[in-house]
């Protein structure tokens, strides 16, 4: 996930940025159904108009996740329709 964000053009990466800067991601819970991960980045500029990086990162790392064959849980439900007098 670090490597996809900081593969964005739009993000800051690279060596010569302090740590603290660059871009990372880490667990912060277990959902339910996944896992849930923080993802930190800085960019230039604002995350809106032409700058949707967010979207474009969300993007970005499903497209790695289906590549690598890892699917995202979700939950699932059995309805049962029952009909009265049977």
């Amino acid at each position: 996930v670090r490597e996809v964000v900081a593969s964005h053009p739009k993000v800051l990466s690279g060596p010569e940025l302090p740590i603290e800067e660059r871009p990372d991601a880490e667990i912060s819970s277990f959902g339910d159904s996944g896992v849930n991960i923080l993802v930190e980045f800085w960019m230039l500029g604002i995350d809106d108009g032409e700058n949707r990086v967010g979207a474009d990162l969300l993007l970005m790392i499903w497209d790695v996740l289906k590549e690598n064959d890892i699917e995202i849980p979700f939950p699932q439900r059995d309805v049962r329709i029952v009909r009265a007098g049977s």
